[in-house]
């Protein structure tokens, strides 16, 4: 006989070894795992968003006056240039912070699971602490006037994408990062 996940020689009458066992409940523990201990969202801060998005307004501000000061004749093309980067700048301020208000972390007993927002489709990314490597966080000087930061979590993850999360905009950051170090070493 032979297991049915792996294919190793079973000693015993059954479906499945000793290692595939014990892997389907730690998969049925994490699954059935809904006691919330800790959650962070992040937050969306005027300030600091703006800031990033004032540089592209600042440099579509100066191409339209050099396009106007350069030849009078391209003063309705400047002014429509203008406006067009002010409209998609706009547009992507909107979208961050839709983005940004919509995602969370929520750790559980066994698991973290983050939520976010990618181009309008919701995505969850599950982990087991297990899979946790490493999780670390950081604050830039411009980031610490707003009181905000990143967190970093680097996993083991079979997933390229998830293997190193990053969590921007966290207010507070580093008391999200303590209180995350006292809840996971609790487990």
């Amino acid at each position: 006989m032979k297991c049915k996940m792996c294919g190793a020689e079973l000693k015993k009458q059954g479906e499945l070894c000793n290692n595939c066992m014990n892997q389907v409940m730690k998969e049925e523990e994490k699954r059935l795992d809904t006691e919330k201990i800790f959650e962070f969202k992040r937050s969306f801060v005027i300030g600091y968003r703006l800031s990033q998005h004032i540089e592209s307004l600042i440099i579509a501000v100066v191409m339209a006056i050099v396009l106007i000061y350069s030849s009078r004749k391209f003063l309705f093309e400047s002014l429509a240039f203008l406006a067009l980067i002010t409209i998609i700048e706009l547009l992507v301020f909107l979208h961050d912070r839709y983005r940004i208000n919509n995602s969370k972390c929520s750790f559980y007993t066994t698991k973290l699971i983050y939520e976010r927002i990618l181009f309008f489709k919701k995505r969850k990314v599950e982990i087991s602490y297990n899979d946790v490597k490493q999780i670390s966080y950081n604050q830039t000087r411009f980031e610490k006037i707003f009181n905000i930061g990143t967190i970093y979590i680097k996993t083991n993850s079979k997933n390229i994408l998830e293997r190193n999360i990053y969590i921007d905009s966290i207010k507070n950051v580093q008391k999200v990062f303590e209180t995350i170090k006292e809840n996971l070493s609790e487990d």
